[in-house]
């Protein structure tokens, strides 16, 4: 890894953190919602109408998935480099993207919900456009199980990360599979398993991102010294 390399990685890190820090301010403007499994088709629609600034809250979402792009490329760089330009690399890189690609897919299907000329729809097709956009939530715990897994026999096998980020990743595997079934059956264990993964996923972006600030900022540091000093006349 060069110097350039490095800095690209810190970089990434600090992509990761934005990540986390977009995606709650998205969470935190969010106006309400309704229930996808228990609302009536009337109830979907009438919010549709009525909670147009929910635009901000899907749009800082929607941002939070190109710094996860970024976050999840150094990442997968960081594991080629200790592990070899083998499976686990590319693993997280598709795996990221797929992560990346369903939250900016569920953004743009609400977002789309938004415009005025579709606040006079029928319910069935409010009903329609807002299963399009609550579907990739559905599904998200498959791509982030994908991320996991693959960090985690990185960390554990090659020493790619520290190996207690490798137990975390191994669990956040775990429970992100299960939360999958969560939206429903909306108690019991997915119920648990997701709230578990949300907490637990929170301290991985962070360490995982810290990781790789200090690693980067570790090989720009030693490429530096071992420049050769520019010869004196």
């Amino acid at each position: 890894m060069n110097a350039l390399e490095g800095r690209l990685q810190r970089i990434g890190g600090a992509c990761g953190l934005l990540f986390l820090i977009s995606l709650y301010i998205g969470f935190l403007a969010d106006t309400g919602d309704v229930d996808p499994v228990t609302a009536s088709r009337a109830d979907v629609a009438e919010f549709m109408a009525q909670h147009a600034t929910n635009t901000f809250s899907r749009f800082m979402i929607g941002i939070s998935a190109v710094f996860l792009v970024w976050f999840v490329a150094a990442l997968a760089e960081r594991i080629r480099t200790a592990a070899g330009r083998g499976v686990l690399g590319t693993t997280v890189l598709g795996g990221g993207l797929l992560w990346a690609g369903l939250i900016l897919t569920g953004s743009a299907g609400y977002l789309s919900t938004q415009f005025p000329q579709l606040r006079q729809v029928s319910e069935e097709t409010a009903n329609a456009m807002w299963a399009t956009q609550l579907a990739p939530g559905l599904t998200m715990g498959l791509a982030q199980a994908v991320v996991y897994s693959a960090v985690a026999i990185a960390a554990l096998a090659a020493r790619a990360l520290p190996r207690w980020i490798g137990w975390l990743s191994a669990a956040l595997a775990v429970l992100a599979t299960a939360s999958v079934l969560d939206p429903l059956t909306r108690d019991g264990l997915p119920a648990i398993a997701g709230v578990l993964a949300w907490a637990l996923g929170i301290v991985w972006v962070i360490a995982t991102s810290m990781a790789l600030i200090t690693t980067g900022a570790a090989r720009v540091e030693a490429t530096a010294s071992a420049s050769p000093s520019p010869a004196t006349p």
